[in-house]
């Protein structure tokens, strides 16, 4: 009875040397680290990319908070950090603060008070800029900075 092979070479060969197999585990090596780092790589980017998407929204909903406010109110904020703020030409800083929930954010305000020139009139208006700095698996910040004359 003769053997049967279920699969033929060329030149009579009957299988693969043991250079061919060492040599096709490293190529399969390098490609498989190859996939690891990428795939660890984008991860990162997606871990990264949340933390920036959370500070953003956290900065736009303070900024949003400044929004709502009437210009006496926000005259009063800049006071409670600064009792001499002065309008127009003070600017205040506020400390940085820890966000609620959200253990690896932290979120400051700058408040301006400047003179803006329309139609001929001279009108106090606040330059506000909101920061978020996150940390954590990447680092970065959210900035927005508006101009509000706060609600009348």
């Amino acid at each position: 009875m003769s053997k049967k092979y279920f699969l033929k070479f060329p030149g009579g060969q009957q299988g693969f040397s043991l250079v061919e197999v060492v040599l096709a585990m490293a190529v399969l090596g390098v490609l498989g680290v190859s996939l690891l780092s990428l795939l660890g790589n984008s991860f990162t980017f997606g871990i990264n990319a949340g933390q920036k998407s959370q500070a953003l929204g956290l900065t736009q909903e303070k900024m949003e908070q400044f929004s709502a406010m009437t210009y006496e109110q926000i005259l009063d904020e800049a006071k409670h950090i600064d009792q001499n703020f002065s309008c127009p030409g003070g600017t205040v800083q506020s400390c940085k603060e820890k966000v609620p929930g959200f253990e690896q954010m932290e979120r400051s305000f700058q408040i301006e008070c400047v003179e803006v020139q329309a139609a001929g009139y001279s009108i106090p208006t606040f330059k506000i800029t909101v920061e978020t700095v996150y940390t954590g698996a990447g680092q970065g910040s959210a900035v927005l900075t508006s101009y509000l004359r706060g609600k009348r």
